[in-house]
């Protein structure tokens, strides 16, 4: 932020201000010190890059969503590339599990302990998720502890959103059949909108992020009402 105060003759306040105004706005995506430019909300990345994207933190966020799930619940698990760093966080632990990725089924099923279940349908080739309508259908008579989701992107302003609507309708059915959603969420993901909207913010009961943020954005998250934990 002082970089850019240097080399504008803007005051910090004044570029502070002026970043939220376009992070709200999905122009840019707010990081600690400063910001880049968004991608655009229609954009979808390639699974290998987002599977190589910020992989360490993801893994981090994993371990302290899976430490909040309790022996004996049962969970829908979201597809998504942290959602399967979750899978694998919860393998071995006595739980019924609904996953909606055959990577997260795999990383389950592997080990005793789970009892897991896949919806029927068409698998999605690059991601191995299964989106079409009888994830659907199996995700609603379905009754969870907790939903762990995976999004896009989060903010207040937008709320909620993914990149596809067949995938909005499935992230929408899991936060109606758990009776507590959680999502772990990159940084970088907390400051920029998608294309369809799924939910509010509200709708979460716990959001699991890490260092990063700006105190504004964090001021934002919170007066939602979501229990925002910085991991």
């Amino acid at each position: 932020m002082a970089a850019l105060a240097r080399l504008t003759g803007v005051s910090e306040v004044t570029i502070r201000r002026d970043l939220t105004d376009l992070a709200r706005d999905g122009f840019v995506i707010r990081l600690h010190g400063g910001a880049l430019r968004a991608p655009r909300r229609g954009a979808s990345q390639p699974i290998a890059l987002r599977r190589a994207e910020d992989i360490d933190i993801k893994r981090h966020l994993a371990r302290a969503t899976a430490a909040l799930i309790e022996d004996g619940d049962s969970v829908i698990i979201d597809n998504g590339t942290t959602c399967q760093l979750v899978a694998e966080a919860l393998a071995g632990r006595e739980i019924r599990v609904l996953a909606l990725s055959l990577g997260a089924a795999a990383a389950l099923a592997s080990v005793p302990g789970a009892q897991v279940t896949i919806p029927g349908g068409a698998v999605e080739t690059d991601t191995l998720s299964m989106l079409t309508t009888s994830a659907v259908d199996a995700v609603r008579a379905f009754r969870a502890d907790v939903g762990i989701l995976g999004a896009c992107a989060a903010s207040p302003e937008s709320g909620l959103t993914c990149t596809e609507t067949y995938d909005a309708t499935l992230k929408a059915a899991i936060i109606a059949s758990s009776a507590n959603r959680f999502m772990p969420a990159t940084p970088r993901k907390l400051t920029r909108s998608s294309t369809y909207r799924f939910g509010e913010v509200a709708d979460l009961d716990v959001l699991l992020t890490t260092d990063g943020l700006e105190a504004d954005v964090l001021e934002g998250l919170r007066g939602c009402g979501v229990d925002l934990r910085l991991c």
